[in-house]
């Protein structure tokens, strides 16, 4: 059964947006815990009790975009990298999550997306972090949108 691109777009859309909302929700935050090696991470999720109630991320992180900086992000056709740097803040224990999504600027659609994790980093220390995503032809006015939160 082969499903078609439009279908896949729409998916990969919804689960990112999703996500990025989580993660920029907690970008909110000055300063986050650090964390040392490399993985990936799933997806994130805001909750909300009821409608009276205030919003309650699923995602326990605290964001830390300001400590971040990404120093470069193709957006040609094809393979994509972005680079950057991450320095994680003393007092924040955990993992440092930096995430990347190439978007439609001019609808924020996602075209794609990718992120790297620190488990245990060394406070203080700068690391660098490169994210590698594709896209497809179809994608056009492509912007990067960088996330950084730390997870406890």
């Amino acid at each position: 059964m082969r499903i078609s691109l439009s279908f896949r777009k729409k998916l990969v859309t919804t689960v990112v947006v999703l996500g990025l909302g989580a993660v920029l929700s907690s970008c909110a935050s000055e300063d986050a815990p650090p964390s040392n090696n490399e993985s990936n991470v799933s997806q994130t999720i805001t909750t909300q009790k009821a409608t009276t109630e205030k919003p309650v991320a699923s995602n326990p992180g605290k964001g830390i975009i300001t400590a971040t900086k990404m120093n470069s992000c193709s957006t040609d056709t094809g393979p994509v990298t972005a680079e950057g740097t991450v320095i994680p803040p003393a007092n924040t224990p955990g993992k440092v999550v930096i995430t990347v999504s190439w978007i439609d600027s001019t609808n924020s659609s996602v075209f794609a997306q990718g992120s790297q994790t620190f488990k245990d980093p060394e406070p203080g220390k700068s690391l660098d972090w490169s994210i590698a995503s594709t896209l497809d032809a179809e994608s056009t006015n492509v912007q990067c949108v960088l996330g950084a939160t730390v997870l406890p």
